[in-house]
């Protein structure tokens, strides 16, 4: 995604919009603060090993998802970056929660 986010960065749409920016959707299993290591761990092992299943990922991949399973830190480090960035969005648009 990434790749082709590169090549038609800062193009035209047919309707005027330009694409300034890469905007996607994720899913994550989360816990706790908390939660001992050891079942984080725990999680992390199932959870990938569910979506790594030859079955699972042939659904996935015919539904269009990217799959890309995280260690515990990766998916810490792209939470801390979504959330500084999408929170300089919010603010810059005045969003405010219904």
């Amino acid at each position: 995604m990434q790749e082709r986010f590169q090549r038609i960065k800062g193009k035209r749409e047919d309707d005027g919009r330009i694409l300034v920016g890469d905007v996607s959707s994720w899913y994550a299993v989360l816990a706790p603060a908390a939660t001992p290591r050891a079942i984080i761990e725990r999680l992390h092992q199932a959870c990938a090993a569910a979506v790594t299943t030859p079955d699972v990922q042939s659904r996935l991949v015919t539904a269009g998802v990217e799959i890309e399973t995280l260690t515990p830190e990766q998916l810490f480090a792209k939470l801390s970056t979504d959330y500084e960035r999408w929170g300089k969005v919010v603010k810059a648009a005045s969003i405010k929660p219904n």
